[in-house]
């Protein structure tokens, strides 16, 4: 391997041939395409990390306001009495 190649300089490579001087530019340009698309994937995952930390802390809060919501007023008793209520009543026959 060249001492260019190693140190990924671009700039001082001369080719012999079309063919090779083609083939070259693709192997930089995927390079470089991949370089891109590591970066695009390490900001897709702090994004994701993100949206989900964030999607915890709104559960985590949503939790918190029902359990307090249920401490001060508790629908399962009332609705139980008025069920008592109903059967309690004599019936018109």
């Amino acid at each position: 391997m060249s001492e260019d190649m190693s140190n990924n300089n671009d700039a001082h490579r001369v080719y012999t041939d079309a063919i090779t001087a083609h083939l070259g530019e693709r192997v930089t340009n995927l390079g470089r395409r991949q370089t891109d698309l590591e970066t695009e994937v390490r900001s897709g995952f702090k994004n994701i990390d993100t949206a989900v930390t964030s999607l915890a802390n709104e559960t985590r809060a949503s939790i918190a306001a029902l359990s307090t919501n249920n401490r001060r007023a508790p629908r399962r008793n009332a609705r139980v009495s008025r069920d008592a209520d109903f059967h309690q009543r004599p019936s018109r026959g």
